[in-house]
């Protein structure tokens, strides 16, 4: 028969294998307790028994360390990295040098960039060549030297016959000075190519679209401005509104060639459409200087600059178109002391 030990039998074999007692005596007396530094010790030797098995995180989490110091790095590791950090970038002071001059790089390029993005919406950048006409007078009122190629203008006469005529030679001079193809769109041909030629504008580089209507018109330019390589492409149209104006411009950005916008019959006066035309021209016709013979002189203009991106209106007086498309300022004008000589002198 199994005999059952009481608490005493368990107390004396604690006894005789050489371990202190604890918990309650057979009286109820508490017994002696472990001591502070045996249960540490037993506990650490827990831990690194289990950190031997889980890994070194888990032995330096054992160590005691405290729980805000990150176990994969000892403090000395720490410094060292830090040390190490500095001496391949350098102090502080210096990377926040680098750091202000590589800011302020950058600021300088997305300004540069946002300053030709403007230029290039408002028209003034040389992002085309230019038509000079080759009178400083003329082009140092123009953005970049002269006419933009790659842009939209407009050019009116008035309601007078010789004025609409002055203005169709005015643009075939400018015309006259580029090479390639030219396509002359207008509702019905009614243009007399002898007079362009006389301008200086070969009948063979001359291409006519007859379109019908001014909506057609506009049409047909669009169409003809999605090819590059052309001199130039003109249309006549009485009235075209702010809308068609801008897909001109951009066609005419796109492929660099010259749009030119020709307002037959238009009243004098501010406009009452909007336009996003780079700049404005009206031409009529003026008197020719007096031979003091039965002859006539060379032909006349009052040119008028109405409106112009980056630059200022202005007027003058020209003489019309030779044989190469120049035209010229009144000698006159071109020298003015020298002539006011000339008159006191014979008098």
């Amino acid at each position: 028969m199994a005999s059952v030990r009481g608490p005493a039998s368990c107390r004396h074999r604690a006894e005789r294998e050489g371990e202190p007692r604890t918990g309650l005596t057979a009286q109820g007396e508490p017994g002696p307790q472990k001591a502070p530094e045996e249960g540490m010790e037993r506990g650490n030797r827990r831990n690194s028994g289990h950190a031997a098995e889980t890994g070194k995180g888990r032995q330096l989490r054992g160590l005691g360390y405290p729980r805000s110091i990150s176990p994969r790095f000892h403090p000395s590791q720490q410094g060292e990295r830090v040390l190490d950090s500095k001496s391949r970038t350098g102090t502080k002071r210096e990377r926040t040098a680098a750091t202000g001059s590589y800011d302020v790089m950058r600021q300088s390029a997305v300004l540069a960039d946002l300053r030709a993005k403007i230029a290039r919406i408002e028209g003034v950048c040389a992002r085309h060549e230019v038509i000079p006409f080759e009178i400083d007078a003329i082009d140092s009122r123009l953005p970049g030297g002269g006419l933009a190629t790659g842009a939209l203008h407009e050019i009116a006469g008035s309601p007078e016959l010789a004025d609409d005529a002055s203005a169709t030679i005015f643009l075939a001079g400018i015309l006259a000075r580029t090479e390639g193809p030219v396509f002359w769109c207008l509702r019905w041909r009614d243009l007399f190519a002898p007079a362009l030629h006389l301008a200086g504008l070969h009948p063979d580089r001359l291409i006519h679209v007859e379109a019908g209507s001014d909506t057609n018109v506009l049409l047909a330019m669009e169409e003809c401005l999605r090819h590059p390589g052309l001199a130039g492409v003109v249309g006549e149209v009485a009235k075209y509104t702010t809308t068609a104006s801008k897909r001109l411009q951009l066609a005419a950005e796109t492929s660099g060639v010259p749009a030119f916008l020709f307002r037959r019959a238009s009243k004098t006066g501010p406009a009452v459409e909007g336009s996003a035309a780079v700049t404005r021209w009206r031409i009529t016709a003026s008197p020719s200087e007096d031979l003091g013979i039965p002859s006539l002189g060379r032909p006349r203009w009052r040119v008028d600059l109405e409106r112009v991106r980056g630059g200022n209106p202005h007027q003058w007086i020209l003489e019309g178109c030779d044989a190469t498309g120049r035209i010229a300022l009144p000698a006159a004008l071109v020298d003015r002391p020298a002539a006011q000589e000339d008159r006191q002198a014979a008098a």
